[in-house]
């Protein structure tokens, strides 16, 4: 009998239950300057303290802050310049990739 990608489902992950506040924290973030920005360590530590995560590694918690902060970061580029370019058409957002 061959199973069918509908039948065999993953289980839930243990960073399942807090993707969302990681990803909060991520977007508040994006407001903040540079330097008052979340590191990966402090993300961690405020998971392990405020929401009581206790089964999910540092390495768990860098690896999804990783992949997830570009795709953050990238929705609001997005957000942000097509609500802009209907007030001001000339307007782009920054290049991130540098100087």
């Amino acid at each position: 009998m061959a199973d069918t990608a509908e039948e065999v489902s993953a289980p839930p992950l243990k960073l399942d239950p807090f993707k969302a506040v990681i990803d909060a924290i991520l977007l508040a973030d994006m407001d903040a300057s540079r330097k008052q920005r979340h590191t990966v360590k402090r993300i961690f530590d405020r998971l392990v303290d405020e929401h009581a995560m206790t089964k999910v590694s540092y390495q768990v918690v860098r690896s999804y802050v990783a992949a997830r902060k570009p795709e953050v970061r990238d929705n609001v580029d997005r957000s942000t310049s097509s609500s802009f370019s209907r007030i001001c058409p000339e307007w782009r957002p920054r290049s991130t990739s540098g100087r």
